[in-house]
């Protein structure tokens, strides 16, 4: 029983109400509040989700027209890249900042390993053999280093991957790993007569915090396309999206 459609483009739920007790218990009623804030959010800030939503066009008029790829991995590869992307997209509108890093650094990675599984097809097979055994696993460890990968898309678009390190960085310092800048984000204290107490704000409420999470999301997405767009120079062309994506470049 499918909610959504496979190729990611919506759908419609089974029911067209909540179900029974929705909101009743705390995970449903974060996952209420979240979703409205997706609402609130494309309301408030339409500039920043049009922007998203520009950039979302972008992965989808592409992928609807990679017909016969030469190379299967790449083309997957920016499939999870764009899932990844829309994924930062939600919890960026859902007012959750440092998952949405997360989510952004997958798009990330997945870029990266699209790039430099094209420009070094032999270490498809480096990459697969992963759970081999203990060597084997040691074998990609050494291979698939985020230095390594970054200094391949450099060799071809040195613009690119300045862009990236400088985003990369940004993924880890807010929250792709356990960090104090988005720790302390997040950081709340009360104090009263009798306790102090520390909390975690899950969902912000700071709309300096929410527009500059979406334009980061925005940077991922740019980032994204460009280096899958060294993969398929002719077909971006062809298809009017390199002109697209200098266009979603300005401002950013």
């Amino acid at each position: 029983m499918a909610h959504v459609r496979t190729d990611g483009r919506g759908g419609t739920p089974v029911h067209g109400h909540k179900p029974p007790g929705w909101g009743d218990d705390r995970l449903s009623g974060f996952l209420d509040s979240a979703s409205n804030n997706v609402l609130a959010t494309a309301v408030q800030l339409r500039d920043e989700y049009d922007r998203l939503r520009q950039i979302d066009d972008v992965f989808v008029d592409f992928t609807d027209n990679l017909l016969n790829p030469q190379e299967v991995v790449a083309p997957l590869l920016m499939l999870q890249a764009h899932a990844s992307y829309r994924a930062a997209a939600e919890l960026a509108m859902t007012c959750q900042s440092a998952p949405a890093f997360m989510a952004m650094r997958g798009c990330v990675e997945n870029s990266l390993y699209g790039f430099y599984f094209h420009r070094n097809p032999q270490t498809f097979e480096v990459w697969t053999k992963r759970n081999d055994d203990d060597a084997a696993k040691q074998a990609v460890k050494n291979e698939f280093t985020i230095r390594r990968l970054k200094d391949c898309l450099a060799a071809s678009d040195s613009a690119t991957a300045d862009a990236i390190t400088t985003l990369y960085d940004k993924t880890i310092d807010f929250g792709a790993h356990p960090n104090v800048l988005a720790l302390a984000g997040a950081f709340r204290a009360k104090d009263d007569e009798r306790r102090h107490q520390f909390s975690v704000a899950y969902l912000t409420d700071d709309r300096t915090v929410i527009r500059g999470t979406m334009k980061s999301v925005a940077q991922t997405g740019v980032a994204s396309l460009s280096i899958f767009r060294n993969v398929f120079p002719e077909r971006f062309d062809l298809l009017g999206l390199t002109e697209r994506l200098t266009a979603l470049r300005q401002g950013l």
